[in-house]
């Protein structure tokens, strides 16, 4: 997932200091189909979702966030309608599990969700900030879980806990790419597929 700090308003505003500062906030990418083998409605089909995150400063170099997504039924391929089903994994780390019918919501915390700054790097004719990311796995034990409309697979890979670096490009202050790589896989160009854009809210 997820090189300068932007400089200050006219209106008196402080300008950023700390190199995580313009991460801090909320947010999100676009509608995108998911896989019925992680998430499906509850007649089996494929869902779409929009996933949010919402970081809170913890130190000049360092984020914790809260990762949340919101599901919507199959043929709602705009995420226009109210949602389905709600996930949200806390990164508190206090082995919790709640799974509200009136709310449809799914609240977890199973471990650390943190990003953390390591400074600029050059990629092509770029340059880009590189971060590590840890994410925690959505719940234990794995199992399938009837959260509202949606039935969630809590063994599918993309809630397997995942700690990995990533380059972060500003496309504007308001526009993020996140490219998460392995160790080994270190990428040479940035990817900026359209599905990948965060755009804070």
């Amino acid at each position: 997932m997820l090189s300068a700090c932007g400089g200050g308003g006219s209106n008196g505003e402080v300008a950023s200091t700390d190199p995580i500062d313009r991460y801090i906030g909320t947010w999100s990418r676009t509608c995108d189909r998911l896989s019925a083998e992680a998430i499906s409605d509850l007649n089996g089909k494929d869902t779409n979702i929009i996933e949010t995150i919402k970081f809170e400063k913890a130190s000049s170099v360092k984020a914790t966030f809260v990762y949340t997504i919101r599901v919507f039924a199959n043929a709602d391929t705009q995420c226009a309608a109210q949602p389905i089903a709600t996930l949200i994994t806390t990164g508190l780390n206090n082995s919790s599990l709640n799974i509200s019918k009136a709310t449809a919501t799914m609240t977890t915390g199973f471990g650390v969700n943190e990003l953390t700054y390591l400074g600029t790097q050059p990629l092509g004719s770029i340059s880009v900030d590189k971060v590590t990311v840890s994410s925690a796995v959505l719940t234990k034990p794995t199992g399938q879980y009837t959260v509202g409309g949606a039935i969630v697979n809590g063994g599918a890979p993309e809630f397997e806990a995942k700690s990995n670096f990533a380059f972060v490009k500003f496309k504007s202050p308001t526009g993020v790419f996140f490219n998460r790589f392995d160790a080994g896989a270190v990428p040479t160009v940035m990817d900026e597929d359209p599905r990948l854009l965060m755009t804070k809210q």
